[in-house]
């Protein structure tokens, strides 16, 4: 690579710091009361991303030949460690988005109750769920495009980095901003009332991070495009060395806020522990069954313009002429003259 700074010093950079990042989920996973369910999935998955990054700095610092030519020339690098390492990351992020969308769900209220507010939350979840699942799922043909490209395979350097870049651009910074606002948006309108305060106040943290996150990605993400386009910007080490780790930090911010999530919250919440979360699940359940047979009971009013007589069978009298068997008895009647 045609810069004034050193690539060597950069990756030995990359190295620690990525091992630093290992030791912070590890210690996390193994000591104290450690997270359970989907929080453990969620770390190991995340993990496993900084981990596959980690090989691939070591794999450069040991010559290994196939990325020997990393420090001439940047188009015949080989990073195809690291992008496998972010399929691992958007499903760690799914994953993370279907349990907020479980936790905020249980406090939010029963869905089966037919206040439109309700409704409306019902549906703001369910695309926020589907939305990081369809993330997922669409990254990684889109990875595997990428790796090819490293490896010679299929598309052009050029081509493949537009594609990469857009990609990015889409899903990483608008799509997840657009979530990142909603959620923010979810938890101020709906969860308000909520009498557990303690479970809000750890989901509040946790979407308060994702938001925070969020728009500092989108902010170093713009910085890396100002950086890259100006014409001779390879001609001028400074820049390079900025522009390098600018992207190195998009690409670690998104494995620390995942530790983040569930550092925020405490050991009882149901964000970090599936007992937890399935006790509040439960609860969340017996409140949907009240609801629902509260909401037979009243389905059907008499004289309401909304019933369907047709429907109603054998009406109850009013209280006036309603006769209580056991106080009357044929002698009560008068007797008749025929």
């Amino acid at each position: 690579m045609d810069c004034a700074f050193n690539v060597r010093t950069f990756y030995i950079t990359l190295a620690v710091i990525w091992s630093l990042t290992i030791v912070a989920f590890l210690s996390k996973l193994l000591c104290g009361k450690v997270p359970t369910g989907t929080a453990r999935s969620c770390l190991i998955l995340t993990m496993t991303s900084a981990a596959f990054s980690l090989i691939e700095a070591i794999l450069f610092l040991t010559k290994v030949p196939f990325y020997e030519n990393m420090e001439k020339d940047t188009t015949d690098a080989n990073h195809a460690l690291s992008y496998t390492g972010t399929i691992f990351l958007s499903v760690a992020l799914a994953l993370w988005a279907s349990l907020w969308c479980d936790v905020a769900g249980a406090l939010a209220g029963p869905r089966s109750a037919q206040d439109t507010s309700i409704k409306q939350a019902v549906s703001q979840l369910s695309m926020v769920r589907r939305g990081y699942m369809v993330v997922a799922v669409l990254h990684v043909p889109i990875c595997i495009l990428r790796t090819f490209t490293e490896f010679k395979i299929g598309l052009q350097f050029w081509e493949s980095t537009l594609i990469w870049t857009a990609w990015l651009f889409i899903s990483a910074c608008c799509v997840f901003t657009v979530f990142a606002v909603q959620m923010w948006l979810f938890v101020a309108k709906h969860l308000n009332n909520v009498k557990d305060t303690e479970k809000v106040q750890g989901l509040r943290l946790v979407t308060m991070v994702n938001l925070v996150e969020q728009m500092v990605y989108n902010l170093f993400l713009a910085a890396v495009g100002v950086l890259y386009f100006p014409e001779h910007s390879n001609s001028f080490g400074n820049i390079q060395l900025a522009y390098f780790t600018l992207l190195f930090g998009l690409y670690w911010m998104l494995h620390a806020q995942v530790l983040f999530f569930f550092l925020v919250v405490k050991p009882n919440d149901p964000f970090h522990s599936k007992p937890d979360l399935e006790m509040l699940m439960l609860l969340s359940h017996d409140e949907e069954e009240s609801a629902s047979k509260d909401a037979e009971k009243n389905s059907v009013v008499i004289g309401s313009p909304t019933s369907d007589p047709a429907e109603v069978t054998n009406p109850m009298p009013p209280p006036c002429l309603m006769v209580d068997d056991s106080e009357s008895n044929e002698s009560d009647w008068p007797e008749s003259k025929l």
